[in-house]
C-alpha cells in the first residue's frame, strides 16, 4: 500500500518550518528537503505545543472534521466530551484525533489539513484548534454531525488498524509512516531513533512496525 498522494509534499513543506537544532537529541532523516548544515528534529514539549495551536482552523474545515471524530467516537476510538482541558487531559484527545487522521491517510481519507513531522509524531496546529473548537465554541457543529465518511475511505480497515491501540502504539504507528515518507533504508535504527526520542514501550513501537509492514504501509528500497 504507497503512502497517500500528495502526503510527502505538505509534510515536507511543513517540515522545513519545524525541523531545528534540538541539542543533538536527533539528527534529520530528511536531508533532501533541508539544509545541507547539520539540523535535528525537535523535541516538542507539552507546554510548547499548546501555545503553537494558534492557527484557528478554516470554517470549512470543522464539518469534515466533526463527522471524522464521530466516526471515531461511534466506534469507541475516542471519547469526545465538552469542552476539552487546554491542558495535558485535553491534549491526549487531541493527538489520539490527529495520529487516526494521519493513519486514515493512508486508507483514503484526505480532510485537507498539514502535517509537521515532530519526534512526538505528525501534527497539525489548524485541526488541533478545530477539534478544540467542536469540543467548545463550535459544538454545535459537532453535535449535528453524522459518521457518514465518504465511499473512498476504507473504514473497515483502518478500523482493524486503530481499534483497542493504545495511546503510546498509535504515536509509534503514526511516527514510523512520517518517518517512512523520507527515510527507507535501514528500518532497525529508525525503529531505535523512535524509542528514544517518543518514549512509548518497546514493544510498542516493534508491533506497530510489524503492522503496519504486513498491512504494506511501509516502504524500504
Amino acid at each position: 500500500m504507497p503512502g497517500p498522494p500528495g502526503l510527502r509534499g505538505r509534510c515536507a513543506q511543513q517540515a522545513r518550518a519545524y525541523y531545528m537544532p534540538c541539542g543533538g537529541l536527533f539528527m534529520s532523516i530528511s536531508a533532501a528537503m533541508l539544509p545541507a548544515r547539520v539540523q535535528y528534529r525537535t523535541i516538542l514539549p507539552r507546554e510548547q505545543r499548546l501555545a503553537m495551536i494558534g492557527i484557528k482552523a478554516r470554517p470549512e474545515m470543522l464539518p469534515p472534521l466533526a463527522r471524522f471524530i464521530r466516526f471515531l467516537a461511534s466506534n469507541c476510538i475516542v471519547v469526545f466530551g465538552p469542552p476539552l482541558a487546554r491542558g495535558e487531559g485535553g491534549l491526549v484527545v487531541v493527538d489520539r484525533i490527529e495520529q487516526c487522521a494521519f493513519l486514515a491517510l493512508y486508507h483514503g481519507l484526505d480532510m485537507g489539513f498539514e502535517f509537521a513531522s515532530f519526534s512526538n509524531g505528525p501534527v497539525s496546529d489548524e485541526m488541533a484548534n478545530g477539534i478544540y473548537r467542536l469540543s467548545d465554541e463550535d459544538r454545535a457543529v459537532y453535535e449535528a454531525a453524522v459518521p457518514d465518511m465518504p465511499s473512498s475511505f476504507k473504514a473497515d480497515e483502518f478500523l482493524s488498524l486503530v481499534s483497542g491501540r493504545s495511546a503510546e502504539w498509535l504515536c509509534a504507528a503514526a511516527t514510523l509512516l512520517d518517518m517512512n515518507i523520507d527515510y527507507r533504508k535501514d528500518m532497525g535504527w529508525m525503529k531505535a531513533r523512535i524509542k528514544e526520542m517518543i518514549g512509548p514501550s518497546r514493544s510498542a513501537v516493534d508491533d506497530a512496525f510489524d503492522e503496519v509492514k504486513k498491512r504494506g504501509m511501509i516502504r524500504l528500497d
